[in-house]
């Protein structure tokens, strides 16, 4: 922990960049309350046992920031699934990158908080269905999907992806989390 505050005059300094600062944070293990995409990857470490920003961001076309074209497996079709869950909520002004929402984990499964506001309870679902997804794909993951975060090789294949034809997303219910056969209508519909 010594170390890393030695690095806080540097930052403000501007001498590191934004993601550099990301992976400092995650590998100090120095984690700040709130923020979506954290819950994300407590959620995916505590449903697969992987670490996330080791397994899965980025891998293939869909899984990590962003998403281009046709997903390349089983594993990347989570991910796929999981941007257009966050795009639908995008359409409702969720904000998932920062939204922070509670959860429970226990004997394997997740609870999410009915104390939430609606975005809130829908980003918990749908990261709760990207980790058991990613979870039930394990036994199709190929680390040669897996890409790299400096350039090589590998990197090199992500072109790939934006020339694929990207498949659109559903029509997405918002369920009631728990009961899949009842709807919720957004707060700003109510």
């Amino acid at each position: 922990m010594k170390d890393f505050r030695q690095l806080l005059p540097l930052l403000w300094a501007g001498i590191m960049e934004l993601p550099l600062l990301c992976v400092l944070v995650v590998f100090a293990g120095v984690t700040p309350t709130e923020g979506g995409i954290l819950n994300l990857n407590k959620m995916v470490k505590q449903v697969t046992r992987k670490t996330p920003i080791t397994s899965y961001w980025p891998y293939g076309c869909h899984c990590g920031l962003g998403g281009k074209g046709q997903p390349l497996d089983a594993t990347d079709w989570c991910c796929h699934a999981h941007d257009c869950c966050y795009r639908h909520l995008k359409l409702h002004h969720c904000h998932h990158h920062r939204d922070h929402y509670n959860y429970t984990f226990s004997q394997g499964d997740i609870q999410c908080s009915d104390k939430g506001s609606w975005c809130e309870q829908q980003l918990c679902a749908c990261d709760k269905e990207v980790a058991f997804c990613l979870k039930r794909q394990m036994g199709t993951y190929q680390k040669k999907l897996r890409l790299p975060v400096s350039p090589g090789p590998a990197a090199r294949a992500k072109p790939l992806c934006a020339r694929r034809s990207l498949p659109g997303c559903p029509t997405l219910p918002t369920r009631v989390l728990g009961s899949p056969s009842r709807l919720l209508t957004p707060l700003s519909q109510k």
